[in-house]
């Protein structure tokens, strides 16, 4: 429902543009519409155009550091959490287990903004 809000406002303001322009070449005077006006409208139209690409290709090249980076971090700190409860597996240390469980707590909470007490206590028999 959202998008079709949002496409009907752009159609809408866009009808309005048009309708502005047809009422405005009746309305100024015919100066204003010499072959220097319309080179210095497309130079200004070109410059637009080019500055909205090029913030735009900043746009997306940031996003996909961000996602590099944040697929980096979620990688290591998966591969330490699977070696810690390997190592726990083998030697049977609680100790190395809490703190795959203190790795993997770390994770989840800073993606999903807390973790629940019961996953970080320590508290799961069935890995004890």
């Amino acid at each position: 429902m959202y998008s079709i809000n949002v496409s009907l406002i752009a159609f809408a303001l866009i009808f309005a543009g048009a309708l502005l322009g047809i009422y405005l070449r009746r309305v100024l005077p015919d100066e204003h519409f010499s072959a220097d006006a319309k080179v210095v409208i497309r130079l200004s139209t070109g410059f637009v155009v080019t500055m909205t690409g090029l913030v735009l290709g900043m746009l997306v090249s940031s996003a996909k550091g961000s996602y590099d980076a944040q697929t980096t971090e979620a990688r290591a700190n998966r591969e330490s959490g699977m070696l810690r409860n390997q190592a726990a597996f083998i030697t049977g240390r609680a100790q190395a287990l809490s703190s795959a469980q203190a790795t993997a707590g770390a994770a989840w909470a800073g993606a999903r903004g807390g973790v629940s007490q019961a996953y970080t206590s320590g508290r799961h028999d069935s890995l004890a």
